[in-house]
């Protein structure tokens, strides 16, 4: 890595916790800065070519275009190679199992190639991330990209074969998703792209998908760190529970962590951009042996690590001074005006988390013939957005459902002429938080209403009645 390169880190945490706290949470803010040189890149595009995509047959004359606009958005000199995906994948350029360079003779040659595409057969997600991660894996430090562009849905008896699939690719290589078409599911694509670091569109018209296909690869050519680690050293009295990237998209990270010493943990973040900014949510299990009261304890220090290795190498450059740890600490307290509330960071993260689960489980509802459960889960996502100040996803869901009265009440009626592709919109837009506002200590969330925690340490929102990890039930609720 570049020796000018640093990045800031800062951590918005909940110090104080009570005498019988399990956990402790923190919001681990990381920004790209410095001067970064231009990297090595390596690019597949997957374009769904299943039988579907013949209905109508505009579907694969647009995916024809958005192939050959991806194309022309590659720089010059990233490796490149384009697949077509039904009940398996094969290659549409090169010819053979390989990333060639992109030049104006090859691109000109793939968009020749993108031409001739026909679609038949069915879909296998799973076939189609197994070779996209054999091309990419020949290019171990490249910024290494996959756009998926999908019209259908995976069939069911290919089911556990993208479980392995995306087992075998956590990791190694971040994907982002485009949804055209109103028969796939939103769902199962945005687990796909959330497992692999990414987040996905709902093509909202046919004619959006070139431009929007171009977008996303230009995108990631402005990506230039191939890989960064957050690095987690842990003393007695706690241990990593979980790591989540909350922000621009959400991202489980804890399956992508690597023991690099008995109480040290690095956790792949993925490739960057100059001047880039995002939020991880770091859960912590405590052990109460070792947690005295009434006095400051470390529970953890958090860097930056290069991608050397897996995150071994040394940390990189942060503000205050090469390598600097943050420090995560914890302070056992009897006073519950300290320990019971949340972090507002925490508490917006919780609750969008909220807001995405009942998004989808509407969706779900919805899909299943279930009209009144998608009206109370879409009521309850409703009142979420309202109570978050999330314009964004309250005008998404408003796609969905008249909003009788106040939002903030969540007494929603489904609209009679709901698209599916307004509901993919939401879907993904729910994964796809808002930065909350910065706060200097804890304290009520920016619309006044801060969430709760347990004294065990598990948070819920601000309008929960009882702790779902523990039972524990708040003094006045029914």
């Amino acid at each position: 890595m570049d020796p000018t390169t640093g990045f800031t880190l800062r951590a918005g945490q909940m110090k104080y916790v009570s005498r019988d706290a399990r956990e402790t949470h923190a919001i681990l803010e990381v920004t790209a800065g410095g001067t970064f040189q231009e990297a090595e890149a390596a690019e597949v595009i997957v374009l769904d070519c299943s039988d579907s995509m013949n209905l109508p047959w505009t579907k694969l004359a647009q995916a024809r275009k958005a192939g050959a606009a991806a194309i022309e958005a590659l720089r010059d000199g990233v490796r490149f190679g384009l697949i077509a995906g039904n009940h398996e994948a094969r290659m549409i350029y090169p010819e053979d199992e390989r990333l060639v360079a992109a030049t104006r003779e090859t691109k000109d040659e793939a968009k020749q190639a993108v031409r001739r595409l026909t679609a038949s057969g069915a879909t296998s997600m799973g076939a189609w991330l197994r070779l996209a991660d054999t091309l990419l894996a020949a290019h171990p430090d490249a910024v290494r990209h996959l756009v998926l562009l999908t019209d259908g849905r995976n069939l069911p008896a290919y089911r556990q074969d993208l479980n392995d699939a995306l087992t075998r690719c956590r990791g190694r290589f971040d994907c982002h998703g485009l949804g055209l078409g109103d028969d796939y599911d939103p769902g199962e694509l945005q687990r796909i792209v959330s497992a692999l670091r990414g987040s996905a569109e709902a093509v909202q018209h046919d004619s959006d998908l070139a431009r929007m296909a171009a977008e996303l690869v230009r995108r990631s050519m402005s990506r230039r760190v191939p890989g960064v680690w957050i690095r987690i050293r842990t003393t007695r009295v706690a241990r990593v529970s979980e790591v989540r990237q909350e922000f621009p998209a959400k991202a489980d990270l804890t399956g992508l962590g690597r023991r690099i010493a008995p109480n040290v943990m690095s956790y792949s973040t993925g490739a960057w951009e100059q001047g880039e900014t995002r939020h991880f949510h770091l859960r912590l299990r405590l052990d109460l042996a070792h947690l005295p009261p009434g006095e400051d304890v470390l529970a953890a220090q958090v860097a930056v690590a290069d991608a050397e290795a897996g995150g071994h190498g040394e940390p990189v450059a942060v503000a205050g001074g090469h390598g600097e740890p943050v420090a995560i600490l914890v302070h056992r307290t009897e006073d519950s005006a300290l320990s019971s509330v949340l972090d507002p960071e925490v508490d917006h993260y919780l609750r969008h988390h909220e807001l995405a689960r009942a998004t989808t489980a509407g969706w779900e509802a919805y899909n299943e013939g279930d009209g009144d459960l998608a009206a109370r889960q879409w009521g309850r996502a409703v009142a979420l957005a309202a109570g978050l100040g999330d314009r964004v996803q309250l005008e998404a869901l408003e796609r969905l459902v008249h909003v009788v009265g106040d939002p903030a009440e969540g007494m929603v009626r489904i609209r009679p002429d709901l698209q599916r592709r307004d509901i993919s919109r939401s879907v993904f837009a729910s994964h796809q938080p808002p930065r909350p506002p910065r706060a200097a200590a804890p304290g009520p969330s920016s619309d006044g209403v801060s969430g709760r925690i347990c004294g065990r340490g598990h948070p819920s929102p601000p309008d929960a009645r009882f702790c779902e990890e523990c039972g524990y039930t708040w003094s006045g609720s029914a």
